[in-house]
């Protein structure tokens, strides 16, 4: 299976009048660039039938629909699971992951639940892994979905898919 981490891209900070709590904070214009360059990206992927998988926090839905909109064709359905919400419940993510048997999932989460996760796949040691806004993190592991044996595949960051996206545009002139 592989697993792609996403953390959910940047997002307004809460006023007490218009955003009221941490829960309800919705993407900025740069936010949702983001994620419209990380769909394209994944769409470039050998990622197929993937499931995506978001928080329920506002924040990640609205990442994750974009995500969906650019990437469409690697997905085969998008679900919340409050599962990947804050605060995390990673043995029930995985107790409901792991029967699906899926080829790929792309799970849109927060940090520190998602830097948690990836430490846990790995084997790694606590605080080694930071996820900026709209960073992605690949990882694949052979059998069953149990902690400390993933592999990264790749990472990628929200500044290289900014450069990528400029790049891509520059070549069509």
């Amino acid at each position: 299976m592989e697993l792609v981490l996403v953390r959910h891209a940047e997002a307004e900070d809460p006023d007490g009048k218009r955003i009221k709590t941490d829960f309800d904070r919705p993407l900025t214009d740069q936010g949702r660039k983001q994620a419209k360059n990380l769909g394209k990206f994944l769409k470039k992927t050998s990622l197929t039938g993937s499931l995506l998988i978001a928080s329920p926090l506002v924040r990640a839905q609205e990442t994750a629909q974009i995500l969906h909109n650019e990437a469409r064709s690697i997905f085969a359905d998008f679900e919340t699971w409050k599962e990947c919400g804050i605060p995390a419940s990673w043995e029930e993510l995985r107790n409901r992951l792991e029967p699906l048997k899926l080829p790929s999932a792309v799970l849109v989460g927060h940090m520190d639940e998602i830097a948690i996760l990836a430490e846990k796949l790995l084997g790694a040691t606590r605080s080694s892994l930071s996820f900026r806004k709209c960073a992605a993190a690949l990882f694949r592991w052979e059998g069953g979905l149990r902690w400390q044996t993933a592999r990264l595949k790749w990472w990628i960051d929200p500044e290289i898919l900014s450069l990528m996206a400029e790049m891509g545009k520059d070549s069509k002139h």
